[in-house]
């Protein structure tokens, strides 16, 4: 549960391994391989998702790409964040790999 969803080009719902394509939305469960999943979409939609480094409130976050599907990062504009924003913090995160509240855009 909470991991960035994206569409396949297989077709299936899979963790997001892009920091380019947008996202579908967020898990809310957690799914094997081939097994369905339950997801949660669209703007405004306060849930919790996995979060990859120490995170600020109020802070924009963006898919993480190829590294650590499913995860989000900071965006801060440089290197590997400089992709699209899909949600805002509504809390700080002092530890890497916890869940975190947003809101998605």
């Amino acid at each position: 549960a909470g991991d960035v969803l994206m569409m396949g080009t297989d077709g299936n719902v899979d963790p997001s391994n892009s920091d380019v394509e947008p996202a579908l939305g967020v898990a809310l469960t957690d799914a094997a391989t081939g097994a369905t999943v339950n997801c949660i979409s669209g703007s405004g939609v306060i849930v919790r998702v996995k979060q990859r480094t120490n995170i600020n409130a109020a802070g924009m976050l963006c898919m993480i790409g190829t590294g650590n599907p499913g995860e989000i990062i900071a965006h801060t504009g440089t290197a590997a964040a400089t992709k699209f924003p899909i949600c805002q913090t509504l809390e700080a995160v002092n530890s890497t790999e916890a869940l975190v509240k947003v809101i998605l855009f």
